[in-house]
């Protein structure tokens, strides 16, 4: 899944020249051909096509092109214009996840290249998840900055009687910028515990006077606030507006 912008500038294209975009990717190409009054578009499933938008024209203009989940969407001005649904045959004998922009048959003036991709989820971790009777396994919520509960971890704190108390390695208090969360006072640990109760834990009362790192893969059901009702994906110009009320 990808998604690719740019500026063009086709004053001096002339009208057998064309603007290309290839996105190659699995054994499939999509591609994307703008000429002066006229785009085509040729993908798996979809033999050489030419679309119902408007050309490039001769002055600057925004062309985006993006490929996800087998769709094909063509933007100009921030705007989608086209959305073309393509098969999931492998079409072309190359390997290689490239993006490809050029110029054929004349010259124009490209500027602003933007590429923006999903992000791809790795299989950190065990192959498959037993999650227990009462709690929840967290995804993220694809963009860069998010990670899924497989890669959470927490300081755990056991102490001689039984009980665990985690923490977090950082905190963010009164919305100020993150600060360490555990601090070693000598004989004890302080500590704000996942619960955001501030703790103070002889060393001597812990299983081997210490911490140990643990992963946090579930949530229980008692510790989730709230419920989603409504979700959208996005506003435009940047997308289509897609909301959902959720039952």
């Amino acid at each position: 899944d990808v998604r690719v912008s740019f500026d063009v500038d086709a004053s001096q294209l002339p009208p057998d020249g064309v603007v290309l975009v290839r996105l190659d990717g699995s054994g499939r190409r999509v591609e994307l051909e703008a000429h002066r009054d006229e785009i085509w578009l040729t993908a798996p499933g979809v033999e050489r096509t030419k679309l119902d938008a408007d050309g490039l024209g001769s002055s600057v203009s925004r062309l985006g092109f993006a490929v996800a989940d087998r769709v094909v969407r063509v933007y100009r001005g921030g705007r989608l214009v086209q959305k073309v649904v393509t098969g999931d045959t492998p079409n072309f004998d190359g390997r290689a996840e490239q993006v490809w922009i050029g110029v054929s048959g004349g010259t124009a003036t490209l500027a602003g290249i933007k590429m923006e991709h999903d992000l791809q989820y790795s299989d950190a971790g065990p192959g498959s998840w037993q999650i227990p009777e009462g709690c929840y396994f967290m995804m993220g919520d694809n963009t860069r900055a998010s990670r899924d509960s497989r890669l959470w971890t927490g300081k755990v704190f056991r102490t001689n009687d039984g009980r665990d108390f985690v923490a977090d390695d950082s905190i963010r208090l009164d919305d100020e910028r993150s600060t360490m969360n555990v601090h070693d006072v000598g004989d004890a640990f302080d500590f704000y515990d996942s619960y955001g109760v501030k703790r103070h834990l002889l060393k001597s009362d812990l299983v081997g006077g210490m911490w140990k790192t643990e992963n946090q893969p579930f949530v229980k059901r008692e510790d989730l606030v709230g419920r989603a009702f409504f979700i959208f994906f996005p506003f435009p110009p940047f997308g289509e507006w897609r909301p959902r009320f959720l039952p």
